[in-house]
Order: C-alpha cells, then structure tokens, then sequence
C-alpha cells in the first residue's frame, strides 16, 4: 500500500497521557517513516509524545488498511506540525470500508413512499441488526418490499440524527418470531455521514476485540 498526501488516518493513543482517538492526514515521508499531521482537538494540537504506541488505520477510498506504530519524534517546521511514526513492517487491510460491519442494535425510524409520485411518506419503528457504511440490516413489524422507495432515520451516540435513503436488497421472516428482517443499501451517502458509520462501527468493532469477543 502507499501512502499519499493528504490520505485521512485515524489514530488510536494506547498509552496515557493522550491516550484516545484523534483524526490526522498523512503529510508525507521523511528519513524512511511516515510523517503525519499533529491531530488538534477543540482547536488546540495534541502534543502525543514521543514513544507512544499507537494503532494506526488509514482510510482509503476501497480499503481501510490499519498497522501498529510507535511515534518517533515531534516535527516542529514552518511547514508541518507533525508526528514521525516507525513504518510499519506489516500493514493488514480490514475490508472495504463500506463493508466494515458490526451487530448492533439501534433504534430507528423507517419512512416509506408508498405513493411513487407523492412527497408524502408514512413512517414505522424498527432496530438495526447490523450496520455498516454502506447499509444495515434491520428488523421491523412489518414486511417491506422493494416496491416502494425507503429511508431510515438513525441516530449515533453524540452524533445528530441522520436521514438515510435506501434501497431494498433482501428481506425475510426473522425464524420464530412475527417480525421481518430487511437488507438495504444506503444510496448517495454524504461523505460526513458515512464517516461517522465508520467510527462507531470500527469502535463497536475495537471494545469487541478488547474484550475477546471477536
């Protein structure tokens, strides 16, 4: 894999005092590592020193790719503000990132247009079963079709609800129970949306692993 400029990262401080996850870029390359932007949060840099562990996920536009790395040094210049990181000797990719997906079970509002040419919509409650950035499997009362067009309203922890048009691929009756399970795609995802799927399903995905759940 190559990294390229302005490529968005995710990293995850293992170790205190900044220990937490910060957004970054790559800047570039510089003595044979990775040289990335120092994150800032609420309008300041976060100073993450140097020896610190980190786990590093890089988000490209097929793939997300994540590695284990360890800050080098502070890069202070006129050009950057920047943390060297030790190169990865092995880089594993996870999945596509639409494709990254976790059981979780969300509340949700379903709108549907039952009317092909109205603006009107009724709407009905359901849960997630799965979700991914790229769609979800959810559970409803009632049997949906790909006869009428979908959305679903979702909200994230700390996050503002989101309005999400879908489009049906499969659906069935959940075994022994009177309820019905619906896979969708999301259509024409905004890039900030699909985003902040990602986060939480990768730190859904994390706390699972910690726990040896997965």
């Amino acid at each position: 894999m190559d990294f390229k400029y302005g490529d968005k990262i995710e990293l995850f401080v293992k170790s205190d005092p900044y220990k937490g996850e910060y957004a970054s870029q790559v800047l570039g390359m510089e003595q044979g590592n990775l040289l990335v932007a120092l994150p800032v949060t609420k309008g300041h840099f976060v100073p993450i020193r140097p020896g610190s562990d980190l786990l590093v996920r890089v988000l490209k536009r097929d793939a997300a790719y994540e590695f284990e790395s360890t800050v080098l040094e502070r890069v202070y210049n006129e050009t950057n503000k920047g943390l060297l990181l030790r190169m990865p000797e092995k880089i594993i990719r996870s999945q596509r990132r639409g494709d990254v997906r976790i059981e979780v079970s969300l509340p949700i509002e379903i709108l549907i247009w039952d009317q092909m040419d109205s603006n009107e919509c009724r709407s009905i409650q359901g849960r997630t079963i799965d979700l991914s950035a790229g769609g979800a499997r959810i559970e409803t009362a009632e049997e949906l079709t790909g006869e009428y067009p979908l959305a679903i309203i979702i909200k994230l922890p700390d996050h503002e609800p989101m309005s999400l048009s879908c489009r049906y691929i499969r659906g069935g009756r959940v075994l022994g129970l009177n309820r019905y399970w619906t896979a969708v795609r999301f259509d024409s995802i905004k890039e900030k949306e699909k985003r902040q799927i990602f986060k939480f399903v990768f730190r859904k995905q994390q706390d699972l692993r910690a726990k040896g759940l997965i």
